[in-house]
């Protein structure tokens, strides 16, 4: 499965696999993809191509076995080139400039440079498709191209049988392979039964179970009414041979839809399946049961559709809400959670799309509701990706820290709160070769669930270790850290995405903990996301996302404290993440200042800021999803806010 695909222009023409698809200049870019990828967007978009880019990729890149194999290439290919630069050196030194051991020396060095070079590329090349295991994905394009079916009633048996056998590995010329592939099956079927009659009844054969499995699969496509049989050794569907054209364009594609689903289960279900504007000649709820039987059958496999379907937009959606992408002009973006700019593409723009409104909910009001029930289920776990933002700001903060603390002979001691998969340390390694000098890495998450796979991202930076190293840098709880590490140790604790989780009584006790931990120069990074796009249960009180007024109260900063650099808050330049994923850095000292009078009197400034942000948003008068969703965040972090205040006894505030 892809999980994530990154290229640009630049990259996509160094792999030398032909011509860039997309717009001039653009990325694509794509992450935390899932079983199923949607792209939707207006004609001439670059769907297709995308398709076709992704295929040709599939074909360049290494398996993850021989990625592993440059890496190790790689390090000796680099002492190799240190070497021959210091023989350069040493050369130059001692001959002048056309000496034939200063020429040959040089020669080398070029030799080397360019072997690093080479290893690079193919290393960079192969993460261009970031896959869920090591292997090239495989690729199988599945949408039937040509209605009209292809008789088998003029071909020998051999002939029906050979075309028969190439349907389980190939959709290409389905129209011609599928007849003959449907008369094969339920041609052994009848010889099957008959002989089973005549040896004396028995339970059904594999050839009449297999050909019922057939019939199940077209009666619901096609109909109950539709039979496909083979009598007198013809094929026949809905009693008509396929030449005598009884069939609609719709009825013979779904015709083709059903054998290829039962030709190719074992087949399909490992692929990356790609289907290309799969509507049409098919009937909506029809699609939607293809689309049904083929999600069945993918084990570890993955589904592509390039649509202008609304409907099986929505179907899809319904499976997995942030499986669509706008393809637009040749860019690509991710348009789960803002489905109306999809919505005006393919409905004829902002007029198209508010005649659907008047039937169904606006997405303002859709994206509202979303987030108002997210809000009653607890939170999920995001996955490594080193390219994520929130782990940019993060590595910006701790570089120099790290950089410091490498000039006093000592790596940065870095405790990841809430740890989760160890996407941190993902970020790290990925963007420091030597990481595992820079940075004394210590995971805590109070969840087993996620260990194995932050263990795994431990093993891969420090290298394999016993299970005593490993415990020395994932624990499951406080106790077990203080008990194994000493305190006033750690030069940066980080929260990413974690502290509006952590229940508000647990607070003053942990920054207590967390001061204890720290150095005397050392400080809390708290990173969050302001437009937080999902809602969740973390606690009884829902969340509390405190921004930087709140953070000032709750420990009571002044302004000498920001002259000192106890209190930095740092964010994007530029839209879409300015002011929206933010980072502050907490100095030790402020930490022992939090009480329950500070505690309160930040939670009721994020209750007047909350009902100052809903009026405004209920003066917008926008239908925008985004819209929605600010107000259903907003909303509920009022009422969260205002919870907590009242079980406290603190409604005044």
């Amino acid at each position: 499965m892809i999980e994530g695909v990154d290229i640009d222009e630049v990259e996509f023409n160094d792999m030398g696999i032909g011509v860039w698809a997309l717009k001039p200049g653009a990325r694509l870019r794509m992450s935390r993809l899932a079983k199923t990828v949607v792209l939707a967007g207006p004609n001439g978009a670059g769907k297709t191509r995308i398709f076709n880019m992704l295929v040709s990729l599939g074909q360049k890149i290494q398996p993850a076995d021989a990625v592993k194999g440059s890496l190790a290439y790689l390090l000796q290919a680099e002492h190799e080139l240190e070497s021959r630069v210091l023989e350069v050196s040493r050369q130059r030194a001692k001959y002048p400039p056309q000496a034939l051991s200063l020429v040959e020396a040089e020669r080398q060095h070029r030799d080397a440079f360019n072997k690093v070079a080479d290893i690079q590329r193919g290393i960079r090349h192969a993460t261009v498709l970031q896959r869920s295991s090591g292997e090239v994905p495989s690729f199988v394009r599945f949408v039937p191209k040509v209605t009209s079916l292809l008789d088998p009633g003029g071909f020998t048996l051999s002939d029906i049988a050979g075309r028969a056998q190439r349907l389980s590995n190939s959709s290409e010329t389905a129209e011609a392979l599928a007849p003959s592939y449907a008369f094969s099956v339920l041609r052994q079927a009848n010889d099957a039964e008959l002989k089973r009659r005549r040896d004396g009844g028995g339970g059904s054969s594999d050839a009449e179970l297999r050909a019922q499995a057939l019939i199940d699969i077209l009666g619901r496509l096609l109909g109950a009414e539709t039979a496909v049989t083979v009598e007198n050794d013809m094929l026949l569907i809905g009693g008509f041979a396929p030449s005598q054209g009884s069939l609609s364009a719709g009825q013979q594609v779904l015709f083709q839809y059903g054998c290829m689903l039962h030709a190719q289960q074992e087949y399909l279900q490992d692929n990356i399946v790609l289907m290309d504007e799969p509507e049409n000649h098919l009937h909506p709820a029809v699609l939607v049961q293809v689309m049904t039987t083929l999600a069945s059958i993918l084990r570890h496999g993955q589904l592509w559709v390039a649509t202008h379907s609304v409907p099986l937009i929505a179907h899809l959606m319904s499976q997995d809400d942030d499986c669509l992408w706008f393809v637009n002009d040749g860019t690509v973006t991710r348009a789960g959670r803002n489905p109306e700019v999809v919505l005006e593409s393919l409905l004829g723009g902002p007029e198209g799309t508010r005649s659907l409104q008047e039937l169904m909910q606006l997405p303002s009001a859709y994206a509202a509701t979303r987030f108002l029930g997210e809000c009653l289920v607890a939170p999920g776990t995001v996955g490594p990706n080193i390219k994520d933002p929130q782990m940019l700001q993060i590595r910006e903060v701790l570089r120099p820290l790290a950089e410091a603390a490498a000039q006093s002979g000592r790596p940065l001691r870095v405790l990841d709160f809430g740890a989760g998969k160890g996407r941190l340390l993902a970020s790290l390694r990925e963007t420091y070769p030597d990481a595992s000098r820079l940075f004394d890495y210590i995971a805590l998450d109070d969840s087993a669930r996620d260990r194995p796979e932050c263990v795994h991202q431990i093993e891969l930076t420090y290298g394999k270790q016993s299970a005593a190293d490993v415990s020395g840098r994932w624990f499951e709880n406080i106790s077990s850290l203080r008990a194994g590490l000493d305190e006033g140790s750690f030069d940066v604790i980080v929260l990413c995405n974690v502290l509006h989780e952590v229940h508000p009584d647990q607070w003053l006790g942990d920054f207590s903990v967390f001061a204890s931990l720290l150095r005397t120069n050392g400080a809390l990074l708290v990173v969050e996301d302001y437009a937080l796009p999902t809602g969740e249960l973390a606690h009884e009180f829902g969340f509390l996302l405190l921004d930087q007024l709140e953070l000032k109260h709750l420990f009571q900063v002044s302004e000498a404290d920001r002259d000192r650099h106890l209190f930095l808050r740092a964010t994007p330049d530029k839209p879409p993440h300015k002011d929206r994923l933010v980072v502050h850095l907490i100095g030790r000292e402020l930490l022992q200042r939090a009480s329950r009078d500070s505690q309160a009197a930040a939670i009721g400034e994020l209750k007047k800021r909350m009902m100052s942000e809903v009026r405004r948003l209920v003066q917008s008068n926008s239908d925008k999803s985004v819209v929605g969703r600010d107000y259903a965040r907003a909303a509920q972090l009022l009422v969260n806010a205002e919870l907590w205040l009242e079980a406290r006894g603190r409604t005044a505030q």
